[in-house]
C-alpha cells in the first residue's frame, strides 16, 4: 500500500490586500509578501519566499493568463456591442 499525505491552504484575499515584494540579491530568492486585517481585526501575514527562477516562472505564468483574460474580455464586449448594434438596426 501507498499513502502520502497533503496539506492545502486556500486562502481568499480581497481588493483591500497590502502586497509587497522583494528580490534578495544575496540569497536569489523572492519574496511576496500578503497582508490583510480579517474581519475580527486581527492582521495576517503571509510570507512566501521562491528561489529567483520559480519567481520568474510565476511572473510569467501570471502575466501570460492576465493578459488571455484580458483579450478574452474583449473578444466578449466586442461580441456584446455587435449584438446590441444589430438588434438596434433591426
Amino acid at each position: 500500500m501507498k499513502s502520502s499525505k497533503k496539506v492545502a491552504h486556500d486562502i481568499t484575499f480581497s481588493e483591500g490586500v497590502d502586497l509587497s515584494t522583494y528580490v534578495s540579491d544575496w540569497k536569489e530568492n523572492v519574496n511576496i509578501e500578503l497582508r490583510e486585517e480579517d474581519e475580527l481585526g486581527v492582521t495576517n501575514t503571509y510570507d512566501i519566499w521562491l528561489p529567483l527562477a520559480i519567481g520568474r516562472k510565476l511572473v510569467e505564468s501570471l502575466a501570460n493568463d492576465i493578459i488571455k483574460y484580458d483579450e478574452k474580455m474583449a473578444e466578449k464586449a466586442a461580441e456584446e456591442a455587435a449584438e446590441a448594434a444589430a438588434a438596434i438596426e433591426d
